[in-house]
């Protein structure tokens, strides 16, 4: 699927949840949804591009993962620096997630 910005995204479904997937640097995406919500999902994914390209996560030290979701279960950003892993959590939607994970210097 075409996610713009030359993006390639891979959709997938099962037990519930439709995801699609995608891969900036070394980081691997997601953006999830109920499968009868899977178009959601594919907006969602389409506007995390969108978002990225103007806007920068920290380089990890190997890869780092972004799993954002549609309905109400927990988004985060997870990547490794050196002997540290950060995790970014608990924050209500996936925009200001991606907002708070972009502003990490």
């Amino acid at each position: 699927m075409d996610l713009g910005h030359k993006i390639t995204g891979y959709a997938d479904a099962g037990a519930g949840t439709a995801g699609i997937s995608w891969n900036e640097g070394r980081w691997l995406l997601m953006a999830l949804s109920p499968t009868s919500q899977a178009s959601q999902g594919r907006t969602l994914a389409k506007q995390t591009v969108n978002f990225l390209e103007t806007h920068t996560l920290p380089i990890p030290h190997q890869y780092g993962a972004v799993k954002v979701y549609t309905d109400n279960r927990e988004s985060y950003v997870q990547w490794q620096e050196n002997q540290t892993v950060y995790m970014l959590n608990g924050i209500k939607t996936p925009a200001d997630l991606l907002k708070a994970a972009t502003s990490v210097k």
